[in-house]
């Protein structure tokens, strides 16, 4: 485990679970364009 975490193993789960809920229903596009900006965003507030 990191020093951020469960609050980083919270967000990563939450992250995965939209990630999926978006592939079943608009496509492996969406997903990505998804888990490309929370990961965007994630590094942004560490930073």
């Amino acid at each position: 485990m990191t020093d951020i975490g469960w609050p980083l193993l919270a967000f990563t789960l939450y992250e995965g679970l939209i990630c999926a809920f978006l592939r079943l229903r608009s496509g492996v596009t969406a997903a990505a364009l998804a888990h490309g900006t929370g990961i965007f965003l994630l590094a942004g507030a560490l930073v």
